[in-house]
């Protein structure tokens, strides 16, 4: 049997394990993901989706705070043949990878476009048509081992990074079966990249999820689909931070001016913005659950036709 050792933290990472866990002549020597975090209102210590499934499952893991000395040597003795590496969150270092014969890295982006640590909200955020799965070496440098796998998925235009994320995840569980199946082989193959082609996805942070009524009606689209789940889009506007979950772009309305609040039905409300106006379909007030746009509106009585900059 050859072992393999699993890093993952998130949903994404799920299917990924499920077809190590699923492949004949294989079996998981353990899996590794990050400590728990204080998530929540209450701000309670929480495991990773991967820890909680593991535990369920009985399968051996780990939660390092450091892939450091310590780390290192008990890997090193569980002899690892393959490392599986699917939105780990850290970066290995490049002594761990020189432990297994075989390492695949299960990446969300045509790379080499999209290295880095937001590879599923990028091509939201710059209004790319297609993004897609890559399954890669892990080498020193950043996403940029040799292309084993790669396969397009277009973006449609109520795609947010959430639902692509579930589809590409989806998509690993049966290409990472074939590749484990080749490697099992000896015949995995595959083609080096095009380093002067490669871009790179910054780590998010909250600040991102910053909009004004001043943006334009395409960048409250794009934040708000290429940012949900996390951080999250959000506008402070009247003196309350509200976040956005989910919203259309419409073509706006002649004559408005930027922040007019345009109209309100039982499911949304309508705002002018910048070049459109956008329609708020699912907002959450600070502290609150979210709720649908009308009924905050409401809540605030607030008038088709007042101006809410």
């Amino acid at each position: 049997m050859l072992r393999i050792i699993f890093f993952g933290s998130s949903d994404f990472s799920q299917p990924g394990l499920q077809a190590c866990l699923d492949s004949p002549g294989y079996e998981i020597a353990a899996v590794v993901t990050t400590p728990p975090q204080r998530q929540g209102r209450g701000l309670e210590l929480t495991p990773t989706v991967i820890a909680s499934f593991c535990a369920k499952k009985n399968i051996l893991f780990r939660e390092y705070p450091k892939l450091d000395d310590a780390a290192y040597q008990e890997i090193a003795d569980l002899k690892p043949d393959v490392f599986v590496v699917a939105s780990y969150g850290k970066i290995i270092p490049e002594r761990f990878l020189a432990l297994p014969s075989q390492r695949f890295n299960i990446h969300p982006s045509l790379l080499p476009k999209y290295r880095g640590a937001s590879p599923l909200s990028s091509p939201i955020l710059n209004g790319d048509a297609v993004t897609g799965l890559s399954i890669a070496d892990i080498t020193k440098e950043l996403d940029a081992g040799e292309v084993y796998f790669q396969e397009e998925c277009p973006i449609r235009s109520g795609d947010d990074s959430e639902k692509l994320g579930a589809m590409l995840a989806a998509k690993s569980y049966s290409v990472m079966r074939e590749l484990l199946e080749r490697a099992r082989l000896g015949k995995v193959t595959g083609s080096p990249q095009d380093s002067n082609q490669a871009s790179y996805a910054k780590k998010l942070n909250k600040e991102d999820g910053r909009l004004t009524l001043q943006d334009t009606a395409q960048k409250w689209d794009r934040i708000i689909r290429g940012l949900k789940p996390w951080p999250g889009a959000f506008i402070e506007m009247r003196s309350e931070r509200l976040g956005l979950i989910t919203a259309r772009p419409l073509s706006g309305q002649s004559g408005a001016k930027v922040g007019q609040l345009l109209s309100v039905s039982q499911e949304s409300m309508v705002v002018q913005v910048s070049e459109g106006a956008i329609e708020l379909l699912l907002v959450k007030p600070a502290g609150k659950k979210g709720m649908r746009g009308g009924d905050y509106a409401r809540g605030r009585r607030w008038n088709v036709g007042m101006n809410l900059a």
